[in-house]
């Protein structure tokens, strides 16, 4: 299955530690979001935040078993690496630990993410380690915002012979994005192995996203939160035959500082009937 580094969905909807337990009061830095789907919590994200508001980690509670933990270190103001922990309890122990390493280009945005992976599992008692070694390289527009994203095939190695990131060469797919005004308005994921070869099309309002204050801006960009505003309407084309799918509506709730509250998104087919029992999510946001 591709592991993707940044995906539109999330772009536009992620959010997280509390001191503000009130969706209706005003604020900007995000530190919870709850998504509901047929009334009942599907996950909940939480941010925190060092001294000088940097993001510092955030904690993804997708249900009662898995838990992903992104933690970011900096020396100084100065982002160093991160580390991201998925450790999943459902009739075994599953651990995936990456360790995030890159260097910064001239505009102080990521030009690749070098990363270890560590998987374990672990099943009555008996744990298989595999060590892998993975890449993700990004291009940037005149603007310093994303444009490319290329993941490249992990290769496995073992502990007492390791390979460096230069010897991961085989792309595995690009995602492709562009924007207007400083918003995503177009993304395609390279084709996707359950959702099919589709790329995706955004309008947006002119209020503040939820992230819009995440720092440092390398973190914001590199992660695929860049987008400033909130998308409106969202369009789901066939890639290869640029043929309408599906529509995506969003409806918000807003905060006195315009950040938003509560979003519901809701999928339709070109019909204007809904996708499946899942086309209505709701989501939450919280706020220091």
């Amino acid at each position: 299955m591709k592991k993707k580094l940044l995906l539109a969905i999330v772009i536009a909807t992620m959010i997280g530690c509390s001191k503000d337990e009130s969706t209706n009061s005003g604020g900007s830095q995000i530190n919870k979001v709850e998504i509901y789907t047929s009334g009942y919590l599907k996950s909940t994200t939480h941010y925190q935040y060092d001294s000088n508001d940097n993001i510092k980690k955030i904690i993804f509670e997708e249900d009662q078993y898995t838990t992903t933990i992104t933690e970011f270190f900096y020396n100084g103001n100065e982002i160093t690496s991160y580390v991201k922990t998925r450790t999943s309890d459902f009739g075994g122990l599953n651990v995936t630990e990456d360790t995030f390493s890159f260097t910064l280009n001239a505009n102080n945005n990521f030009d690749y993410l070098c990363i270890d992976r560590i998987e374990s599992s672990t099943y009555d008692g008996q744990t298989d380690i595999d060590y892998y070694k993975d890449k993700v390289e990004v291009e940037y527009g005149s603007n310093n915002l994303p444009t490319t994203f290329t993941h490249y095939y992990p290769r496995n190695y073992y502990l007492d012979n390791p390979i460096t990131c230069s010897d991961v060469t085989s792309v595995d797919f690009t995602e492709d994005l562009e924007y207007t005004n400083g918003n995503m308005t177009y993304y395609y994921g390279g084709g996707d192995f359950f959702f099919g070869d589709t790329h995706l099309v955004y309008e947006y309002d002119t209020k503040n996203h939820p992230l819009k204050n995440i720092k440092p801006d390398c973190v914001r960009n590199g992660l695929g939160f860049s987008t400033k505003n909130n998308i409106i309407k969202g369009y789901i084309y066939d890639h290869n035959t640029n043929e309408l799918e599906q529509n995506i509506n969003y409806t918000y709730e807003f905060n006195s500082d315009n950040y938003p509250t509560k979003v519901i998104k809701k999928t339709i087919d070109a019909t204007n009937s809904p996708i499946n029992f899942n086309s209505t999510v709701e989501y939450r946001y919280y706020y220091n």
